[in-house]
């Protein structure tokens, strides 16, 4: 029998790596922030600063709340995180949630794999009827 390679894709951001209300509840978006930070596993703050490309004094400002982060900053902090905590967060403070779009390729394969099983569900019957088996 012919065995179909399951094809891996790239690796996708999680939107919610641990409870849902966890992140949406979290007071402020520093705080969100915070959050989405101990998911990188930095070693120090200066760790963090360095491997984030901002000045340690400027990160601890950031961290406090007596600065703004920056939207480039941001996305540094859900690259290193591999999660997307502070978008999370801000869109569920309009009401809205996150979800996974399903690519081209992906909806594409889906319906392969949909069609594949089709047909080996009727290949199962006719092999059964054929053997006496129904």
């Amino acid at each position: 029998m012919t065995t179909i390679e399951q094809r891996q894709f790239p690796f996708r951001v999680e939107a919610y790596p641990m409870d849902r209300h966890i992140i949406t509840t979290q007071p402020n978006f520093v705080k969100a922030m915070d959050l989405a930070l101990t998911l990188c596993k930095f070693e120090s703050s200066k760790d963090a600063a360095r491997k984030l490309e901002i000045d340690a004094g400027a990160f601890s400002c950031k961290k406090d709340g007596n600065k703004p982060w920056s939207v480039d900053e941001v996305r540094r902090v859900m690259d290193a995180g591999q999660n997307l905590i502070p978008l999370a967060w801000l869109a569920a403070q309009y009401g809205h949630g996150l979800v996974m779009l399903e690519t081209e390729a992906e909806r594409r394969e889906r319906g392969l794999m949909e069609a594949l099983e089709a047909e080996r569900v009727k290949v199962r019957v006719l092999t059964d009827a054929l053997h006496g088996k129904l």
